[in-house]
């Protein structure tokens, strides 16, 4: 049964494909099949008696997501495939927040912060602390908050490690401006998975259990990965280390939120004794 699924790559994507256990590093450029690679993976995986609830796949993308879903149906039992979780970084952690977030204080039913409501609460945070926000740069305020959580820095952190009285100043808004969503029930877009990775690192039930659900990890455009994102997949990844990241070394479009290339190509050092596959092979691009 697995014999088609291989006989449609070339050999480095099938090599890719069958190597299920352990961590798996795919390094691919444009055009060389990534999306294909981790569809057809999932296959092989679900045809090797891997149970599709212990699959997790992770995208940047709804598009994406939503791609890959689509792909998959097409090569396994539909019911399998709605079984897998492909999901947005983002998405996935609403999904768990809305299980776990009491932990926090907050009530199961929180809301998602807009881009107006983060102004807005932001300069209730200014104002609250007697600042006068003429006299301040609000969107580096603002840049400066969203930073320090991409960085999984709470505001005790940033205010430790402020440098200047900006920073300082900064620090102080970022603690008001989170007791105030709290107090609204409210969390904002870099809250999500800034929060599950705290769930993550101080609730161990909590994540044994996740860790349980989610056995095998698939990550596509790995390049694109920030610290608290990282953080995430490795503590999904536990010491079993079943992921397999897919990504281009070269490329990194999201370095304006925090992405840092350095997850990819420092892979093989942080998750010793995996396997690294190069698919060379361009599919869009034809010679002359």
């Amino acid at each position: 049964m697995c014999d088609d699924i291989l006989s449609q790559m070339n050999p480095e994507q099938g090599e890719a494909v069958k190597t299920i256990h352990g961590p798996l590093l795919v390094l691919a450029g444009a055009g060389t099949g990534k999306t294909r690679v981790i569809t057809y993976r999932i296959a092989f995986m679900l045809r090797n008696g891997i149970e599709p609830e212990n699959i997790l796949g992770m995208t940047f993308t709804n598009k994406a997501a939503k791609e890959m879903k689509e792909r998959l149906t097409s090569l396994v039992d539909p019911d399998d495939a709605k079984k897998v979780t492909l999901s947005t970084f983002h998405s996935l952690c609403v999904k768990i927040l809305h299980v776990e977030i009491g932990v926090f204080g907050f009530l199961k039913n929180f809301t998602i912060a807009s881009d107006s409501d983060q102004q807005s609460i932001l300069r209730q945070a200014v104002a609250e602390l007697g600042y006068v926000r003429d006299k301040l740069p609000m969107d580096t305020i603002s840049y400066l908050i969203n930073a320090s959580k991409n960085a999984l820095l709470k505001p005790d952190d940033m205010i430790a490690g402020a440098e200047t009285e900006f920073e300082a100043i900064a620090a102080e808004v970022y603690k008001k401006y989170q007791q105030i969503l709290k107090n609204q029930n409210m969390v904002d877009f870099d809250d999500l998975l800034l929060f599950v990775v705290q769930i993550f690192e101080e609730n161990p039930a909590i994540l044994a259990k996740y860790q349980n659900r989610y056995q095998y990890l698939l990550v596509d455009e790995y390049q694109d990965t920030n610290t608290v994102q990282s953080r995430m997949l490795e503590f999904l990844a536990g010491s079993a280390k079943n992921i397999c990241v897919v990504g281009d070394d070269d490329q990194s479009i999201y370095g304006w939120r925090g992405a840092e290339i350095e997850h990819i190509i420092n892979f093989p050092t942080h998750y010793p004794g995996g396997t690294t596959v190069k698919l060379e092979q361009n599919y869009r691009s034809k010679g002359n």
